[in-house]
């Protein structure tokens, strides 16, 4: 019966997709996933090795393929058994591409001495601990934000496979939400030209997978953060017993999260701001939603601050209703507070309460104001270069990154270094650039290779000169920007 499926699904193509899918074996195992009772179907394993002999090797049973697996690499049975069809098919062919370097010239077969050997006969141990599957580092070493992006971008156009779902956490990118490990998975492939199997490496905040995409600039966060949010806010400012704010998350996205009922007494409309680089609730532009109780409004804003006229201005709002004329118009009643802030969405909570469109709008919004995230993950991507051209260099680090404030996203990161003969160098990465300190004339040198790292490989443009001024850092889009210091920079962004 699979072999109808393969053939209907296959003929039920446009003549295009048809063609690419002939012309490319990994398009077709992927596509092949989604052929109805394609799962633990050796025919499907039959007719790729039939259409791709030279991708695809002539083992078909479950059983083997996963005692090859299993002796060729430090995988579990668990591990091995999770991996789909797919993810199977590409492990053997790395496993074959290790083998074809050990074995230069040789016509290898795994039916056939010596990689037969290895795997029919011998009894496969399991590894004592989780260090020892270990094989992160080998696979990721070459990963880069581009990398991550042009992953992102695949998922955008072809979407991914039902397996690949996330249970638990969600990378962020724009209004967008993706697997974290598929995407990394993709983001190998696009380094290497081999996708890392996601059975390989684990998930979750202190992971490996999640640092790595975390110091490449991108967010990750817990598939149900805004819901659950949005969802105790709204619970907490119904029943007006308690003003405590000390449990809720104090970030999000990059972004501080800004939770209030009031002080002392029960404000009318309680909040929820989301702040970013320079800017506060006092004195700023940012994402905000308020409860307007007394009419049962929850409004995703474009918030303004009341205490202090902000010194920032909200861009490409369209035809956005300040919150005055929206009550005005639809309720015919001015509001209590923020009548100057713009509305991004309104949400009437008597006709029931939507979280996951609430968490889409405060999602889209929280992009849109693009202040912190964006410009922290320029910083981040920066910190990535200067440690990497360090490394590189032979030096060591004295001080491990931090923020100057602790815990304080918007402070500066300082990291401190050593080499024998040059020195130590402090490096303090602002919002707006890299300011270095060094002795005089030791760094210029090793400030011009990071120049050619960042260029390389994050395609920034930057130049270092030494100045004898240390003026306070200017940021002028577009423009030149000017961060001396006893080793300054001067970036062309």
């Amino acid at each position: 019966m699979f072999f109808v499926h393969f053939l209907k699904t296959f003929r039920a193509e446009k003549r295009r997709e048809q063609e690419a899918l002939v012309k490319d074996p990994w398009k077709m195992a992927s596509w092949m996933e989604n052929v109805p009772d394609a799962d633990n179907r050796q025919l499907r394993h039959m007719i790729l090795y039939l259409l791709f002999p030279d991708e695809f090797e002539r083992i078909f049973g479950r059983t083997n393929r996963i005692k090859l697996i299993r002796a060729f690499t430090d995988m579990t049975r668990a591990q091995v058994f999770e991996m789909s069809a797919l993810e199977t098919n590409q492990e053997i062919q790395r496993i074959r591409r290790e083998a074809e370097k050990k074995h230069p010239g040789e016509s290898l077969d795994f039916y056939r001495p010596p990689l037969g050997d290895v795997w029919r006969d011998q009894r496969v141990i399991e590894p004592k601990s989780p260090e020892a599957v270990d094989s992160f580092d080998e696979y990721t070493r070459e990963v880069t934000s581009k990398h991550v992006l042009l992953a992102l971008a695949e998922i955008d156009r072809d979407d991914f496979p039902k397996k690949a779902r996330s249970s638990t956490y969600d990378l962020i990118h724009g209004d967008n939400r993706y697997p974290p490990k598929y995407v990394l998975s993709l983001a190998c492939k696009h380094a290497t030209g081999h996708e890392f199997p996601r059975q390989f490496f684990h998930g979750g905040q202190e992971s490996k997978a999640f640092r790595l995409l975390e110091s490449l600039g991108f967010h990750i966060e817990i598939k149900t953060f805004v819901r659950e949010l949005v969802s105790k806010f709204l619970e907490q400012a119904d029943e007006e017993v308690n003003l405590a704010v000390s449990e809720y998350p104090k970030e999000y996205r990059g972004l501080k999260v800004n939770v209030s009922f009031g002080k002392g007494n029960f404000a009318r409309i309680p909040w929820i701001s989301f702040t970013g680089y320079q800017q506060t609730t006092q004195e700023g532009v940012y994402p905000v939603v308020l409860y307007y109780k007394s009419t049962g409004r929850l409004i995703v804003s474009y918030g303004l601050s009341e205490t202090n006229k902000p010194k920032d201005a909200w861009q490409d709002l369209g035809n956005a209703q300040t919150i005055s004329a929206y009550f005005n118009d639809s309720l015919g009643e001015t509001p209590n507070r923020y009548g100057k802030s713009f509305v991004y969405k309104a949400f009437d909570l008597s006709e029931g309460l939507d979280l996951a469109a609430i968490e889409a709008e405060i999602d889209e919004l929280v992009d849109r104001s693009g202040d912190l995230a964006a410009k922290q993950a320029t910083r981040l991507y920066l910190l990535k270069a200067v440690r990497q051209v360090c490394s590189n260099l032979g030096m060591r680090e004295t001080s491990p990154p931090r923020y100057e404030v602790p815990r304080d996203v918007a402070s500066r990161i300082l990291l401190r270094v050593a080499s024998p003969d040059r020195g130590e160098i402090a490096f303090a990465l602002s919002f707006d650039g890299v300011h270095s300190e060094a002795e005089p004339g030791r760094c210029l040198t090793d400030l011009n290779k990071l120049s050619s790292f960042l260029s390389a490989t994050y395609g920034i443009d930057t130049s270092f000169r030494e100045t004898s001024e240390r003026p306070d850092p200017e940021l002028t889009p577009g423009k030149r920007r000017e961060l001396p210091g006893d080793c300054g920079a001067a970036a062309t962004a």
